[in-house]
């Protein structure tokens, strides 16, 4: 069940690792109340963009006091107690001076938001570098799509990751569909998903899809090594998405529609309360899509089938308030609530019965809190993370009949239910508990020090009576728990004035579970008892950028990690899936050798050029095996993979930007024995349904001024391409009947912003109305249009006198 909003309770037996914040605060602000001087900090932005800003000059009249923002805008000035009139100035913006008043302790908050300065802009070239570009810098193998590649997608968050160069998000089907995240050919589960920092955990448990790009500031795409400071267990790469967090009153909001009776909307606000020492936001999206495209049967020729109950809808809504007069830096709760519901399409490739009545709902409640404290000028930085929660999943299948494509009704084979072998009206109940603490200290230019610790609870109560009474047995299972804890230490080196950076990290892995055994071992044992299973494992990794120019990287990095089994690999899902209690930790090495390479920077045409080529080692592969009677996760992979992957970012002119990447990977069986004995006829042998050759091209076309002053135009046109792949063990050289023709796809979108305030998309995907097919052979939409409109407001916060 997708997780949008990591819906998460405190659980029996946890609750003192949560209490454990208290104290710590509590130390935290008695540390930061010592000393007597007053303390005006905040945060400085571009008013049209919302970007932070790094490098403005915050300064007194008497030119004694004073600070420079840092990479996220922030900047913290100590004044004695009085009235101060600040001065921020930067190149190529308006410099705006405020009056602020300091008391003799704690903090005074000012956010500001600069100006461009169009005079200055039209003669100065400033050729400073971003923070997106200081991350692709970094020695681990990373890819960040920034805000500028985000600025003209009207498309989910899953598909402008599926334009990033190693990564392939495959669909089962339209919106609100299962989407596997592929990087370096590893998929799902492997994936870790983050969130502002946050372990939200595996692309699998977690639908990228459910934010709105409109949310996103950027998006960090980690291949092979994991950083220490993210924490959790990704075991092939992970992907953090840094949401918008504006240091101003802001409103935005977004409607959009589209082919297949398709509706999305979002907002975002945020209010700043200085008298009430408070900043409140809030925030919310809706999704809803019939999906009711047509495609032709891949079995029957001629015969066209429609999609006729795929309906999806999801509605959540999230509420935060942010605490601006306490000692910390940042102080906030939030609550979220999700609601989903998503009727189910088909059987196996969704062709082989039409499913009408089948449907899954699920219900979160979640509440989060975040601190975080800078001590010691800034060098030492301390942030805790924590949400808790509650989720309800429901599996509706009552019918007492089922369907073909041809319209023919008949009984059910179970007596009542279209999809498996029994009825289901469940009511799964999940508890679920995160906590994360880093801890990072820069001791000087040379070295530094991180040490994160994340631990996660999941707990499970399966309740399904309908499914109980015709199988006279608890078909779900028993209540289950499983706690998983991974900590990590990072040190960064910092040699010939930065020219050479090292960062060399080590992991702890460590779970611990109780699972009841699956049914069938319930009915033949006469005493119930938990199967109890802990593992702990540990990991390292190394990692060197080397920085002969300005313009020239070269990154070289190595990693041994394990990941830990799921909640739903431990728990099964209560209806098909059995549980699993004695599932190890995957294991996988490895290998990235890449180079960056910033072409003109500055000046037109430039470019930046990224190539990089990876190597993986991967054993004790968790993968479903099919029984005669039901299915379940055991250890049985081994698999190596190989590839390469390069991009291009270009400017050549002023109103002309491509982009484009390419990526082979190579995945392959490597166990030579059969789980059951004798040899492994398929060793060797590419690993079923992973795209090994795919790329993509972007051409934007902009400019401003064009139907207005403050008006800007833009023209974008894409090329997608995957070559055919199968989702059966293909044989080297070999042709199977299970393939997955080559995907071609064009988009072409029209955008155009009135001004800051007002904007329009129209964008039609899949141009030329081709049949593509996604994993599996599931059935893709043809060319679909939408269109949407977005409005932003924002207002300066300035303090007068």
């Amino acid at each position: 069940m997708v997780n949008i909003l990591n819906t998460i309770r405190l659980g029996r037996g946890v609750r003192l690792f949560g209490l454990a914040f208290i104290p710590l605060l509590s130390f935290v602000s008695l540390f930061a109340q010592q000393g007597g001087t007053g303390v005006c900090q905040g945060g400085v932005t571009d008013a049209e963009t919302h970007r932070a800003l790094e490098g403005v000059l915050v300064r007194d009249a008497s030119g004694y006091h004073g600070a420079v923002t840092d990479a996220e805008g922030r900047y913290t000035v100590a004044l004695p107690a009085g009235r101060y009139k600040l001065t921020f100035s930067c190149l190529g913006y308006t410099s705006q001076t405020l009056t602020v008043t300091v008391g003799r302790a704690g903090t005074t908050p000012l956010d500001v938001a600069l100006r461009p300065d169009d005079s200055q802009l039209s003669e100065v070239v400033v050729t400073s570098k971003s923070a997106a570009q200081r991350l692709r810098e970094a020695p681990s193998a990373v890819t960040v799509v920034d805000a500028s590649a985000l600025r003209y997608h009207m498309a989910t968050l899953n598909e402008v990751l599926d334009k990033t160069a190693g990564v392939h998000v495959a669909r089962q089907g339209g919106m609100g569909s299962m989407a596997r995240i592929l990087v370096q050919g590893l998929d799902g589960k492997r994936i870790g998903v983050f969130v502002n920092g946050v372990p939200m955990g595996s692309s699998e448990e977690f639908s990228l899809g459910s934010i709105p790009p409109d949310m996103v500031q950027e998006v960090e795409i980690y291949k092979g090594i994991v950083p220490a400071y993210l924490g959790g267990d990704g075991l092939g790469g992970a992907v953090n998405i840094i949401l918008k967090d504006f240091q101003n009153d802001h409103l935005e909001a977004a409607y959009g529609i589209g082919s297949y009776h398709t509706h999305t909307a979002n907002f975002q606000a945020k209010k700043y309360l200085p008298a009430a020492g408070l900043a409140v936001r809030a925030g919310g999206s809706f999704d809803y899509s019939k999906n009711d495209y047509t495609f032709n049967s891949p079995f029957e020729l001629g015969r066209i089938i429609r999609r006729d109950h795929d309906a999806y809808r999801r509605i959540a809504a999230e509420v935060g308030v942010a605490f601006t007069r306490l000692p910390l830096d940042h102080a906030e709760l939030s609550v979220g609530y999700e609601n989903l519901y998503d009727e189910i399409q088909g059987g196996l490739m969704n062709v082989q019965n039409n499913i009408r009545h089948a449907f899954s709902r699920y219900n979160s409640l979640n509440i989060s809190q975040a601190l975080s404290k800078r001590l010691a000028d800034g060098r030492f930085s301390i942030l805790l993370n924590a949400s808790q929660g509650l989720a309800v999943a429901n599996q509706v299948d009552t019918s007492h009949y089922s369907y073909d494509f041809l319209g023919n009704r008949f009984l059910s084979s179970s007596v009542q239910g279209e999809v498996g072998s029994l009825p289901n009206d469940s009511r799964d109940r999940y508890t679920n508990l995160q906590e994360r603490l880093n801890a990072n200290y820069r001791f000087n230019e040379v070295h530094a020090l991180n040490a994160n610790i994340t631990h996660r609870y999941n707990r499970k109560l399966p309740k399904d009576d309908l499914a109980d009474s015709y199988s006279r047995f608890p078909t779900g299972g028993y209540p289950s728990q499983l706690h998983a804890i991974v900590a990590g230490l990072t040190y960064e080196l910092h040699l010939a004035g930065g020219r050479w950076v090292n960062e060399a990290g080590i992991k702890l892995f460590y779970y611990r579970s109780e699972v009841m055994p699956s049914p069938e071992r319930v009915v033949l044992q006469e005493k119930l008892t938990a199967a109890k299973n802990a593992q702990a494992a540990p990991g390292w990794s190394e990692a060197i950028a080397w920085h002969p120019s300005e313009a020239l990287t070269v990154k070289a990095s190595v990693q041994s990690l394990r990941r830990m089994p799921t909640a739903d690999e431990m728990f099964g899902n209560g209806v098909l899936i059995y549980p699993s209690y004695m599932l190890r930790p995957e294991q996988s090495l490895n290998m990235n050798l890449g180079a960056g390479w910033i072409v003109r920077s500055g000046r037109y045409p430039h470019a930046r050029i990224e190539v990089n080529a990876f190597y993986m080692h991967l054993t004790d592969m968790i993968k479903m095996m099919y029984g005669t009677m039901y299915m379940a996760y055991e250890n049985i992979g081994r698999a190596r993979i190989t590839g390469v992957e390069g991009s291009v970012d270009a400017g050549l002119f002023p109103w002309l930007d491509v982009r484009g990447n390419v990526s082979w990977q190579d995945a392959r069986d490597t166990r030579r024995d059969a789980v059951g004995g004798g040899s492994n006829f398929h060793y060797n042998y590419r690993i079923p349904n992973t795209p090994y050759f795919f790329g993509n091209c972007d051409i934007n076309l902009h400019t401003d001024h064009l139907l207005g002053r403050r008006s800007h135009s833009a023209l974008t046109l894409g090329f997608e391409f995957t070559h055919r792949f199968n989702y059966n063990w293909e044989a080297p050289g070999d042709r199977s009947s299970m393939e997955i023709p080559s995907k071609y796809e064009v988009n072409v979108g029209l955008h155009h912003a009135f001004t800051p305030q007002w904007q329009l998309g129209l964008e039609v995907r899949n141009l030329f109305d081709r049949e593509n097919w996604g994993e599996y052979r599931y059935p893709l939409e043809k060319r679909t249009l939408h269109f949407k409109v977005k409005y932003t407001l924002n207002k300066l916060n300035t303090i007068k006198e």
